[in-house]
């Protein structure tokens, strides 16, 4: 009976072997791999445009106010004007100053003309052959308020000219700096320094800055070219003959080389030469103190350029300047540099084409 408890342990041991082996199996996991994602390359992106730098514009700088050419020093504001009453006969020719001045007018009087010369921006020494003054004057170039240098007036003819410009230097009135000069003949022989001229007032004042004319360096539109011009003064016995050349308009007169000289009439002189020839078209009177009408207004042709312009001239005061306007009213500009104003009458002739010119005679 022992077999059965032999049996039991046996059993015993089976199930004790069964439940104790190895280590149990552990079952193998991953380990998760974090996912690398490529990011991808960004989209190039254009550079910003940049504007280009404007260039710098230069203010435009001052310029003369009676011929819009540019200058450095401004002390020319304050420097007094001086307009002269310049011979225009034969025997006074070559005239002294001319060449010199800003502006030169041309004034019908009694059968023949006399020139203003208007001097500013330039000019030194004697100026001349001097001739009288007239009752138009103050009407004609008043406005420059200029000194005026004139050998002397008919009496009635005085009060228009002393109320139209407060400095005078007037050789009738003995006053000083006047002299004849030997190698020509009077009356054609009258001169005076221009700094004489200044000194008797040394506080007359400049005209200041701004310019007395429209001025443009730039051509403007609708003119037509010409080679050159004549200007006939009917009863007033000239002709103002301009040719166009490199330099300018080239000025004769009847026919002959118009100089600039010296007052030795001996010493040979230089051709006048202009950027601007102005030719305003005036009524006459048949009055012999005021022969022309030089107030209102009318036809102008303006001459710069090689090309001539036509507009409208108007000046409604003595203390205006003249003005020069297109069509639809707009400025019709000057050149700059020194501007001839042909005051002519109507009953003269306005003659297209380069006038004949005896270039080998000499004047006088």
């Amino acid at each position: 009976m022992r077999l059965r408890p032999l049996l039991t342990l046996l059993l015993l041991v089976s199930l004790l072997a069964a439940c104790g082996g190895g280590d149990p199996e552990v079952e193998a996991t991953e380990t998760p791999v974090a996912e690398v994602t490529s990011e991808p390359d960004p989209e190039p992106t254009e550079e910003p445009t940049k504007k280009p730098t404007p260039e710098a514009t230069e203010e435009p700088g001052p310029v003369a106010p009676l011929t819009g050419e540019a200058i450095e020093d401004e002390a020319l504001f304050d420097l007094s004007v001086v307009a002269v009453k310049i011979d225009n006969d034969a025997d006074a020719r070559p005239q002294v100053g001319l060449a010199d001045a800003d502006v030169v007018i041309v004034e019908p009087i009694e059968g023949l003309t006399r020139l203003v010369a208007i001097l500013h921006s330039d000019g030194s020494g004697e100026v001349g052959p001097v001739r009288s003054g007239r009752r138009v004057d103050p009407q004609l170039f008043g406005a420059f308020e200029p000194i005026f240098a004139f050998s002397g007036a008919a009496g009635p003819n005085y009060p228009a000219i002393d109320g139209g410009f407060p400095n005078t230097v007037v050789n009738d009135r003995s006053q000083a700096g006047w002299r004849r000069e030997g190698t020509r003949s009077a009356p054609h022989n009258l001169f005076i320094p221009l700094e004489t001229i200044r000194e008797r007032f040394p506080d007359a004042t400049g005209p200041g800055a701004t310019p007395v004319f429209a001025f443009d360096e730039a051509t403007p539109a609708g003119g037509t070219a010409t080679d050159g011009f004549t200007v006939d003064y009917g009863r007033f016995r000239t002709q103002s003959g301009w040719t166009w050349s490199d330099d300018g308009w080239v000025r004769s007169q009847d026919g002959t080389p118009h100089l600039s000289g010296e007052p030795d009439r001996n010493v040979e002189g230089a051709p006048i030469v202009a950027a601007n020839v102005v030719v305003l078209t005036v009524e006459t009177t048949g009055s012999q103190a005021e022969p022309v009408v030089v107030l209102g207004e009318g036809p102008v042709r303006i001459h710069r350029d090689g090309q001539v312009f036509e507009g409208t001239w108007s000046k409604p005061t003595a203390e205006d300047q003249y003005r020069f306007t297109t069509a639809d009213g707009s400025d019709l500009p000057l050149a700059p540099g020194a501007t001839w104003l042909e005051i002519h009458p109507t009953n003269g002739t306005y003659v297209p084409g380069a006038p004949v010119v005896e270039t080998d005679a000499t004047e006088g």
